[in-house]
C-alpha cells in the first residue's frame, strides 16, 4: 500500500439561532487543518487542528473527524475530545 498523506483546510459555515440562516461573518467560523495520515479500513485516520483555539486532536475515522468538527463549530458546551 502506498503512503497516503494529505492536508485539507476546512472552514464550515456556522448557522445562527434556531433557523437555517447562515452567518455572514467569517470571524465567527472556526477553521480546521486536517492532515490525513492513513486510510485503513476504508476510512481516514489523522490529525485535525483547530486554528483559532490552538488545539489539535487525532481521529480514527471520518465519522470521528466530523464529530470533532461538529462539536467545535456548534453552540454546545461539550467539546468532544479536544
Amino acid at each position: 500500500m502506498l503512503p497516503f498523506n494529505r492536508t485539507i483546510v476546512i472552514s464550515p459555515v456556522v448557522s445562527k439561532g434556531k433557523g437555517n440562516r447562515m452567518s455572514d461573518s467569517k470571524s465567527n467560523n472556526p477553521t480546521f487543518i486536517v492532515q490525513i495520515k492513513g486510510t485503513a479500513n476504508h476510512t481516514w485516520q489523522g490529525v485535525v487542528k483547530w486554528v483559532e483555539e490552538g488545539r489539535q486532536s487525532t481521529f480514527r475515522s471520518a465519522l470521528e473527524l466530523m464529530q470533532l468538527i461538529d462539536s467545535a463549530a456548534g453552540d454546545n458546551d461539550e467539546r468532544a475530545d479536544w
